[in-house]
């Protein structure tokens, strides 16, 4: 599978659980791969590990829904990411992880978003440098009733 990888990126098949992973952790990466490698129609799952690089925008619209929608794990943690754009986010995600970007707030329809996730969710926002105002009042509830997966 590495040869069909984007060259910054490792990836690979778990042919047990169907999934593949594509990580492209600690690549210098300033957006998403343009090339994510083609996958199986037996693919279940894929993994997208996007840590440590120096993305700053969430703009997943050029990639085709068939693919979003098998994403079960993004992995955006240690970037530079100041706005979340929940707009091509997966529908059914089981991680995601934002933490340890420079995300101050979230607008109502990324709240709506995070609060449509099930708790079987795990959402990592922590190490962010979250305004601390009225405005964050749903956040600050969103924490409270799932603090123990967030």
């Amino acid at each position: 599978l590495n040869e069909e990888c984007t060259n910054k990126c490792s990836c690979s098949l778990n042919r047990y659980r169907n999934e593949v992973s594509v990580n492209c952790s600690h690549r210098n990466l300033q957006k998403f791969p343009e090339k994510i490698p083609p996958f199986f129609k037996e693919t279940r799952s894929i993994r997208l590990i996007l840590s440590q690089n120096k993305i700053t925008s969430m703009d997943l619209s050029n990639k085709k829904r068939e693919f979003l929608d098998k994403v079960t794990h993004l992995d955006l943690s240690f970037n530079e990411i100041k706005y979340v754009d929940e707009t091509h986010l997966p529908r059914s995600i089981k991680q995601l992880y934002l933490n340890n970007n420079k995300i101050t707030k979230f607008n109502q329809s990324s709240m709506n978003y995070f609060k449509s996730l099930t708790n079987e969710t795990s959402l990592r926002l922590s190490n962010n440098p979250f305004e601390c105002s009225c405005d964050s009042l749903e956040l600050f509830n969103l924490v409270k009733s799932r603090y123990s997966i967030i």
